[in-house]
């Protein structure tokens, strides 16, 4: 995740085009969590209400972070 702050869309944007996600579900799991720790960290400088949302820290940021994955791969997969 690059330094610059933005918006928690951008971020999640950013991350999900990165890379293609892991059948394993241990690895998904690491891989949210540290999205998560570095998202929150990334958004902590933007002032506004959107960050307003994550006020509960980074444990938000996963648990929102990881439901948008979910649907992601269940959008994009054709099973």
């Amino acid at each position: 995740l690059a330094a610059a702050p933005e918006s928690f869309f951008s971020v999640v944007r950013d991350f999900l085009e990165s890379f293609r996600v892991p059948g394993d579900a241990a690895a998904v799991d690491a891989i949210v969590h540290v999205f998560a720790e570095l998202a929150f960290e990334r958004m902590a400088c933007v002032a506004g209400s959107e960050f307003a949302l994550f006020h509960g820290g980074a444990d938000v940021v996963y648990i929102v972070g990881f439901a948008l994955l979910m649907l992601n791969v269940d959008l994009h997969n054709p099973n």
